[in-house]
C-alpha cells in the first residue's frame, strides 16, 4: 500500500488507486488461501505500474528497488557475503539482490543457491513480512550472520521463498527431493519414494567423497565424527564446495525439501544432507539418506536452501 502511494505522487493517481482498492478488497477477506491470490495480485499492479510509467519513473525506482533481470543480462558476480544492487550473473551462475549465488544443475530446470539460507537472508524477510514466527532469531547473534537460519520449519522455509519470488519477480522454491539427489551428485535412485531411495542408496557415497569417518575439512559435523574447529552451525562456505560449487551439502543443517518423505498418512516432508549434530551411524551421512518431519516441527538442526526455477 505505501508503495503505491508513493508512486501515485509521480503517476496517474487514479489508476493506482483503482489497483489499491482492489487489493485492500481482497486482503479484507482474511482467509488462507488468499496468499496465492496476493501473490498474483502483487504481479498484476506491478505490471500495471511499470506500463504507466514507462515515459517516465519505474515503479522499482520510485521505491528504491532494482528491477529483477534474468541470469543472461548480467556480467559480473560479487564477493560471498555482498548484497549487489542489482541481479548479476551469467548462463549457468546468477546472483539475486540479497547476494545469494546459484548455479545450474544439470539434468533439471533450477539453478541451485551455492549454500544454504543464511541469518541474513532471513532477516530481511522476517523484516518485510508480518507474523514471522521469531524462534530462528534466538540462535541469530551479532556475528552470526553468514551462519545458516536454524529452527525454521517447512512452512517458515515456503514463506521465505514466496516472499523471495514476488520480490524478485522470480521463482524461487525449495528443491524437490530428485533436485536435491542430482545436486549431491546421485543419479540412477531406486524406488519410488524418498524413503524407498533412502533405504536402497549406495552405502559409500557421502557428500565428500568414498571413505568415512569425513576429515575435519570435509564438512561441519559432529566432533566425535569429524573434529572439525566449529562446536555448532558453522559460516555457509567454510568448507569445500562438489564439482558443482555446491557448498555444505552434508553437515551443518538438515535442509528442508519440497517433497512428501513416503506415501503414509503421516505426511512428514523430506530433508536431506545430515547435520552437525548427527554421529555414530555412518548411514546417516550418506548421500542418499534422507530424514522426515511434519512440516509445521522446528528445530536446531534444520535450515534450507532455495532453487530459482529458469
Amino acid at each position: 500500500r505505501n508503495e503505491l502511494l508513493r508512486v501515485a505522487e509521480a503517476t496517474d493517481r487514479r489508476k493506482v488507486e483503482l489497483v489499491l482498492q482492489e487489493l485492500k478488497i481482497e486482503w479484507s477477506k482474511r482467509t488462507e488461501p488468499l496468499r496465492a491470490n496476493l501473490d498474483t495480485l502483487y504481479v498484476k499492479f506491478r505490471a500495471t505500474l511499470r506500463e504507466i510509467t514507462a515515459n517516465t519513473k519505474t515503479f522499482d525506482d520510485s521505491i528504491g528497488i532494482m528491477p529483477a533481470r534474468p541470469p543472461s543480462q548480467a556480467t559480473s558476480i560479487p564477493l560471498p557475503g555482498t548484497t549487489p544492487s542489482v541481479q548479476i550473473g551469467s548462463k549457468d551462475s546468477f546472483t539475486n539482490s540479497l547476494g545469494m549465488k546459484f548455479v545450474t544443475i544439470p539434468g533439471t530446470n533450477i539453478m541451485m543457491c551455492i549454500h544454504e539460507t543464511r541469518n541474513a537472508d532471513y532477516a530481511l524477510y522476517a523484516k518485510a513480512q508480518i507474523g514471522v514466527n521469531l524462534k530462528w532469531h534466538e540462535h541469530a547473534k551479532v556475528g552470526k550472520e553468514n551462519h545458516p537460519v536454524v529452527d525454521v520449519n517447512w512452512k517458515d522455509a515456503e514463506g521465505f521463498c514466496r516472499w523471495l519470488s514476488t520480490k524478485e519477480g522470480m521463482t524461487y522454491r525449495l528443491p524437490t527431493d530428485a533436485e536435491w539427489s542430482a545436486a549431491v551428485g546421485l543419479r540412477g535412485e531406486i524406488g519410488t519414494t524418498p524413503a524407498e531411495k533412502s533405504e536402497n542408496g549406495p552405502k559409500n557415497v557421502f557428500p565428500w567423497g568414498e571413505y568415512y569417518p569425513p576429515k575435519p575439512r570435509d564438512g561441519n559435523y559432529d566432533n566425535k565424527v569429524s573434529g572439525d574447529e566449529y562446536e555448532y552451525t558453522a559460516p555457509v562456505m567454510s568448507f569445500g564446495a562438489n564439482e558443482l560449487g555446491l557448498y555444505d551439502l552434508g553437515g551443518n543443517v538438515w535442509e528442508l525439501c519440497h517433497d512428501w518423505y513416503d506415501d503414509s498418512e503421516e505426511k512428514r516432508r523430506v530433508m536431506r544432507g545430515g547435520s552437525r549434530l548427527l554421529y555414530g551411524e555412518s548411514n546417516y551421512l550418506l548421500s542418499c539418506w534422507r530424514a522426515s518431519d511434519f512440516a509445521v516441527t522446528r528445530g536446531i538442526s534444520r535450515g534450507f536452501r532455495c532453487v530459482l526455477e529458469q
